[in-house]
């Protein structure tokens, strides 16, 4: 995969999730349930927090250096989240919507700088993975997946509104 085809799905991937939020008011972007307890406030904290390490394991990479832990058991997944959760709870949404929208712009510049046969090598770390399969991974079908489960919370939030206005 060519390094522009990579940021392409990625842009395309974040439009999306940007068209699921827009519109929401600050009051739903705080609201507690939108994925179990997690508000979407909380899942763009999240997003951002497993993007972030994306980042730096990229730049390490670039660096000749190894990137960080790149492998996690469900478990070990679940501890992140739950640490990463506790430590973005009290967060401001301006600064969670800053730095969602902020790494994202970092991922790219990354990308951007690689090769097509950097993306594409063998990484042994990546269990006979490349950075395209981590990026991948990691940045964009993570989103797409929490870009569609915030689309079905989104339609059941209009549905419950549509009904009350309607009852």
């Amino acid at each position: 995969m060519q390094p522009a085809e990579l940021v392409a799905a990625l842009e395309a991937a974040r439009a999306e999730m940007e068209t699921v939020l827009d519109g929401l008011t600050e009051a739903e972007l705080a609201q507690p349930g939108a994925a179990g307890d997690w508000a979407v406030k909380d899942v763009l904290a999240h997003i951002t927090a497993w993007e972030a390490e994306l980042v730096t394991g990229l730049a390490k990479v670039r660096q000749g250096r190894p990137p960080g832990k790149t492998n996690y058991t469900a478990d070990e997944i679940q501890a992140q989240n739950t640490r990463w959760q506790a430590e973005n709870q009290g967060r401001p949404l301006e600064r969670v919507l800053a730095d969602f929208r902020g790494v994202r712009k970092q991922t790219l510049r990354q990308i951007q700088a690689l090769t097509e046969q950097e993306l594409n090598a063998p990484r042994p770390w990546l269990r006979q993975g490349n950075l395209v399969d981590w990026v991948k991974g990691w940045g964009l079908e993570h989103e797409e997946e929490h870009a569609r489960r915030l689309a079905e919370w989104r339609r059941g939030l209009k549905a419950r509104a549509d009904s009350a206005a309607a009852g």
